[in-house]
Order: C-alpha cells, then structure tokens, then sequence
C-alpha cells in the first residue's frame, strides 16, 4: 500500500512543471502533474492529495480574466478531504495573489521566480505546509467510514450486518480499529454505482465483500471482511490481484485487494 504523500502540481507550462516535480522527489513523495483544468479535475477526482501547487493563469497571459486555477482549488475545498493548497504566483500582480489567498482559502504562495532558482526556499515552503494541521479526512473518522463502506445503511445496521454476516466475537472497539488502520491508506472511499457492488454484501456464509475506489491509492479496490481463513484465501484473489492490505484481528480478517479494469466514473461522483 502507497504510504507515501501525495502532492499535485498543476502548471501549464511544462519547463517549471518539471522543474517543481524534481524539487518534490527528493522529498520521496508521489508527484502528480498537470497543464490543464482538465487534467486537474481528472486528477482530483481519482487521487487523494496531501498537497496541491496550483497556478492560477493556466490558460494564457496574467490577466484577471484566465484564472481557470481558480475552479482547481474550488473543487479542493468542496471535496473536504483536508488537502493543503499553495498558489504559484509569478507575483506581477501582488493584489490578485492576496486575493484568492483571502478569498478562496489557499495556505500561501510560492514566488515562481524564486522558486525556480532556489530549491531550498520551494521545498522549505512546501514542508511548513505539509506540516500544517487539517481535519481528519473523510473515511478516517469512523462515522464516516460506516457511511461509505455502508452507504444504504444505518451506522448501527452495519455493525449489525457484520456481526450476523461473519464470526466475528471481538467487539465493537476492535471492529472499528481495524477498519480505520487500513482506511487511514485507503480513504476517501468511494461506493460502486453498481448496486449489486454498493457497499459491503454476503459473498458467503462467513464473509462480506464490497467494491470501491480508493481515493487514497488512486485505484479500485475489493474489501474482503471474513471469519475464516479459507473464505479469506477464496475472496482475495492472490493469485490475480495484488493484496494491499491484510489483518486479523478479533477472529475477524480484512483482506483488501486493487480490482484491475475498474474505471473511476463507475463510482460515485465520477
């Protein structure tokens, strides 16, 4: 599973893209780039970033009028899912740079100038902003991990169906911590549209499956939850799929596989 954090760089111009994206590696995370709106929205869509580096004059000259930047960080703060923004300016027009950190919520801004001269000021910017707090990510909290795992139930008709679903006896504490130590690489997760995949369902007497796109590792994943070890080896697919991520606790093993050949639009708000 890719632990490693995740930073979007969206510039239309591809010498300083590829510029930033060398400073960023040697920090050893994942580096995503872009040189549209629309390969951003894409981007956003189908990975979950720690930090996003967004110019705002994507489409042409500095003017006021071709900030398509602008949609790149609205689709951030609605998405909630705690992402860190910093605006690269080329700071010939200082006003405007204020204004979208005022108005649009960005955690500061890098000179393209300076950056592009000086590593240590790009990544020292970049490390103070990474290292800022945020709220939990959805589907890191347990509540909202029960309403994506589970998304046509209760909270307590969850928990429910896994206790009548599979052997588990550990409880409900052990239950959940082992739901949110995997979700915590995983989320945000995203429900299959497919109902016969929408959330976790018996696939067993002894084991529920369900299908969902990790937001988190950029892929689709299947999530086995089962109480015995040769419904675990059935439902898991080792031989076709790489395992992500596996843990018994309570009797009760999560198995997590990444579903090859899923698209991301064949899920919730793809």
């Amino acid at each position: 599973m890719d632990r490693r954090q995740k930073i979007l760089v969206v510039e239309d111009e591809e010498p300083p893209r590829l510029i930033y994206a060398a400073f960023l590696k040697r920090l050893g995370v994942r580096v995503e780039t872009c040189g549209s709106l629309r390969d951003a929205t894409a981007a956003i869509g189908a990975l979950r970033f720690d930090l996003a580096l967004i110019d705002i004059m994507l489409s042409g000259p500095q003017d006021r009028a071709n900030r398509d930047g602008i949609d790149v960080l609205k689709q951030i703060n609605a998405a909630r899912e705690g992402t860190k923004t910093l605006v690269l300016s080329g700071q010939s027009d200082p006003d405007l740079v204020a204004e979208i950190l005022r108005e649009h919520g960005a955690d500061g801004y890098i000179s393209k100038e300076r950056a592009e001269r000086e590593s240590a000021y790009f990544l020292t910017t970049v490390k103070d902003t990474l290292a800022a707090s945020r709220p939990p990510l959805q589907g890191r909290d347990w509540h909202s991990l029960a309403a994506a795992l589970a998304p046509d139930k209760t909270e307590s008709g969850f928990v429910h169906q896994i206790l009548e679903g599979t052997t588990f006896s550990g409880g409900f504490t052990v239950l959940r911590d082992l739901l949110l130590d995997a979700c915590k690489w995983l989320a945000p997760l995203v429900p299959s549209n497919d109902e016969s995949n929408r959330g976790l369902k018996p696939a067993s007497p002894d084991c529920l499956t369900g299908l969902y796109w990790s937001k988190g590792q950029g892929c689709a994943v299947r999530m086995a939850l089962c109480g015995s070890n040769s419904e675990i080896t059935q439902h898991r697919g080792v031989e076709t799929a790489p395992v992500l991520y596996e843990r018994t606790k309570g009797g009760l093993t999560l198995a997590v596989v990444e579903q090859a050949g899923c698209l991301r639009k064949n899920f919730g708000g793809g």
